[in-house]
């Protein structure tokens, strides 16, 4: 006698989402969307950290739309050592904050974040910038990470292809403020539709970065997120 199980569709998708990649440097893993209560959770095993609003911020299925000024999602961590944090924004204006350590509530703004401006995307550290170009449009997966040699590289998929550009600037340490999504005070109004963020407590690898792009891809296109 053989015995058959179905597994609900519903059921597999969900299991898509518990698994995450490098584990053992996963420190926040959120997959946005549905409403705040589904968005601000962290898969991470363990993990005693929830991300937080402040402001309105919209939700949708499969993503988050944050608008600024002083709007953002914050993640609680202050980055400190060899890091690694990552998003998948859509459609980004031309000047906008996806990442930052800024401090809110018309304070000045720090000079750490990930994002864009005037065109390419930015990995600004200490005023410097780590530039990679390419089309803002549709969902990308952006990542920045600091190594323990405070090399920063930037890395950017476009149609499954990894750019990536690479320079000596050293993070701030330690940082004062945790890393937030969103905008800030000098970026009003830029709205960003976000649909993951991840930290990592390394400064992962190209390999490994293509494992975490990998992972996000399969578990973004269960939730009706298609990446470009």
């Amino acid at each position: 006698m053989s015995v058959s199980i179905r597994i609900p569709d519903a059921t597999f998708v969900n299991k898509i989402a518990e698994i995450y990649p490098i584990p053992e440097h996963a420190k926040l893993v959120s997959l946005l969307g549905g409403d705040q209560a589904a968005s601000l959770k962290n898969i991470v095993l363990g993990s005693q950290n929830i991300p937080s609003v402040t402001g309105s911020v919209g939700y949708s299925p499969g993503y988050a739309t944050v608008a600024g000024p002083e709007k953002y999602i914050d993640t609680g961590f202050v980055p400190s050592g060899a890091i690694t944090f990552i998003a998948v924004a859509k459609d980004l204006p031309a000047s906008s904050q996806i990442f930052g350590t800024y401090t809110p509530a018309g304070g000045s703004l720090s000079e750490d974040w990930l994002g864009s401006q005037s065109g390419p995307f930015r990995f600004r550290v200490n005023g410097s910038n780590a530039v990679v170009a390419g089309s803002r449009d549709g969902w990308k997966f952006i990542a920045g990470a600091w190594g323990a040699d405070d090399k920063q590289t930037i890395y950017v998929y476009q149609a499954d292809a990894m750019t990536m550009s690479q320079y000596d600037y050293a993070l701030d340490n330690p940082p004062e403020h945790s890393l937030k999504l969103g905008g800030s005070s000098t970026m009003a109004g830029t709205d960003i539709d976000v649909a993951a963020i991840m930290y990592y407590d390394k400064g992962l690898s190209a390999a490994e970065i293509q494992k975490v792009y990998n992972w996000t891809k399969v578990a973004l296109a269960a939730r009706g997120i298609t990446l470009s």
